[in-house]
């Protein structure tokens, strides 16, 4: 990382991926739940999921249509925050993801360059787009994509 002033969720980021681990975060989240509300009753999207996305490793999501898939991601990149319980641990840390909003992100479905990139040229594209250029150099990006 670039010796440049970070914000104290960059600075929290870079301290964990400084641990000895130089291939990215383990993900893990325990007791999930999401609701909404209507018509005055709760309606859960999630209900109690677990799971783990190892450091390292491609990981994907898959269900039907409306089976929280997506709900899942805004609340592990803490997009969501309301009507959530549970718990999320970045490299065996309990976590409040919400605070590194700014140093995560994913790449959805629809992202309209997927046919013509790779994985790894996708998810630079998207390292680019989300992370600051003033606190990550060119190869701070590729090793967070690598």
């Amino acid at each position: 990382m670039t010796s440049q002033v970070k914000d104290a969720s960059h600075v929290e980021l870079e301290n964990i991926l400084d641990k000895g681990n130089d291939k990215g975060i383990t993900v893990e989240f325990e007791d999930i739940t999401f609701h909404t509300k209507k018509k005055g009753h709760d309606k859960y999207i999630l209900k109690n999921v677990f799971g783990r996305f190892r450091r390292g490793k491609l990981s994907a999501i898959l269900g039907p249509s409306g089976a929280g898939k997506s709900s899942l991601l805004n609340i592990l990149t803490g997009f969501r925050k309301d009507n959530v319980t549970g718990k999320i641990f970045l490299n065996g840390r309990q976590r409040n993801v919400a605070k590194y909003r700014s140093s995560i992100c994913y790449i959805t479905q629809e992202f309209g360059m997927l046919p013509v990139f790779t994985v790894e040229e996708s998810l630079l594209v998207a390292a680019k787009l989300k992370l600051d250029p003033y606190l990550f150099t060119k190869t701070d990006m590729e090793t967070i994509v690598s």
